[in-house]
């Protein structure tokens, strides 16, 4: 009789067990921004070039993203917003299920040898910060732009 009702006890267990994982929600949020590549050619040494992207945010609450350049180009990129092109920004916050256009500006250093220079403009979501503990996965998104300048 003990091991009859163990067995009952499992299958009741195993049962709300499955239940709870097909009834409970699966929440997939994304970022986005516009991804097609910027191909700059025959720019000249100290140029200025402007181009946008716009971020994208499908979650259902505000949510501040990175923004970042990386490869040969890292350092001769600068975001901005379209209402303040004095300030520059390393992050943004959209809010919950829109999303806001940013300025990017690359300027080619004026010692820059003659070359094809590679890189990318990345939006980047980080997984919010919470003191308190908690079980569970967080995953970072990072949505890249694909850069060529030929000087």
């Amino acid at each position: 009789m003990y091991t009859q009702m163990k067995k009952v006890l499992f299958k009741i267990s195993t049962v709300a067990i499955f239940l709870q994982a097909i009834c409970t929600p699966l929440v997939a949020h994304a970022i986005g921004q516009t991804t097609d590549p910027i191909h700059i050619r025959n720019i000249l040494r100290g140029q200025k070039i402007e181009e946008k992207t716009i971020v994208f945010n499908s979650d259902g609450v505000d949510k501040e993203f990175g923004l970042l350049s990386e490869g040969d180009i890292e350092k001769w990129v600068r975001f901005y917003t379209p209402k303040d092109l004095k300030t520059e920004i390393t992050s943004i916050k959209v809010p919950a299920k829109s999303n806001i256009e940013v300025k990017i500006e690359i300027t080619v250093p004026d010692d820059t040898p003659n070359g094809v220079y590679l890189g990318k403009v990345s939006i980047l979501s980080e997984p919010p910060k919470s003191d308190a503990p908690k079980s569970g996965v967080s995953v970072a998104q990072k949505v890249v732009r694909e850069v060529s300048i030929t000087v």
